[in-house]
């Protein structure tokens, strides 16, 4: 099972967002999309869902054009979970919950034992099985995006596509939405491909991350290794520093101001990261 783009290049109207991008999706990983506001990881992440028409080159499933896919068909290996959702009025979590069965449906067959099956697992494995009576409207915005992502595993598709996931989430349930997908992808193989913003999350959760910027990929890699400071400055106009020392040993990349273009100002060294540095080795010993 492959997702690859093979020189793919996407636009709306006359506007070229993607341009001439291939990279191949890793089975059982979790990847990152990161970069500046219209860089195109949304665009991007259309196409590989099948939802946007590429201009040039093809985006593939298993080698075949996903174009060539029934959308039916191709609906059980992908789901998709775009940046906003319109909160459809009256449903219930278990009722919206059940959307995601549609696919492996027919017109002349109700609900099965394995519909109702995949139904109860999605809810179980995003937390929400006591709150599956529950209005949609009753819950927080952290719970309410555990339901879409549950709507998406009821299908049972291979790879999971997120617009950027934690949008509109406050710090705590943005941790929780994150725990829960990386879980997802530790105890089932999911794999996990979504766009975001913030580069500290990248690098707790990710396996790889792909950075882009005006349309084409502009690093492709592990997280600590990609997001440097030199690099933040540059793809971002970020000054950060890499703060070492955090209990679990994952750097964090912490912004201090505004990067001009092509000043460098990312490749200083910085008194302040050797200081956490040095406090997180002493707490180790």
């Amino acid at each position: 099972m492959t997702l690859v783009a093979r020189d793919l290049s996407l636009g709306y109207g006359p506007r070229r967002i993607v341009d001439t991008l291939s990279l191949s999706i890793e089975p059982g990983r979790i990847t990152m999309l990161l970069g500046p506001n219209g860089s195109g990881k949304s665009t991007l992440l259309r196409a590989l869902a099948g939802l946007l028409a590429p201009r040039d080159g093809d985006a593939l499933l298993d080698d075949v054009p996903l174009r060539q896919w029934p959308r039916r068909k191709l609906a059980r290996r992908i789901a998709f979970l775009a940046q906003t959702q319109d909160i459809p009025s009256g449903l219930t979590v278990q009722a919206l919950v059940r959307h995601g069965r549609f696919v492996h449906r027919n017109w002349l067959r109700g609900e099965t034992d394995d519909d109702r099956a995949a139904v109860e697992w999605a809810l179980e494995m995003t937390g929400l099985a006591a709150m599956q009576d529950r209005s949609l409207v009753a819950l927080s915005g952290g719970e309410r995006q555990r339901v879409w992502i549950a709507m998406a595993l009821a299908q049972r598709a291979d790879i999971l596509l997120l617009d950027e996931p934690t949008t509109y989430l406050d710090l705590g349930h943005q941790l929780d939405v994150m725990q829960t997908l990386r879980r997802l992808n530790e105890e089932f193989g999911l794999t996990l491909v979504m766009s975001l913003h913030d580069l500290n999350q990248a690098m707790r959760f990710a396996d790889r991350a792909i950075v882009m910027r005006d349309g084409r990929i502009v690093a492709d890699g592990a997280p600590v290794d990609v997001l440097t400071s030199a690099f933040v400055a540059d793809v971002f106009h970020v000054r950060s520093e890499r703060l070492h020392g955090a209990s679990d040993g994952v750097p964090v990349c912490h912004p201090l101001g505004y990067a001009a273009p092509g000043s460098g100002d990312g490749d200083a060294d910085s008194p302040v990261r050797d200081a956490v540095s040095s406090i997180g080795e002493a707490s180790d010993d």
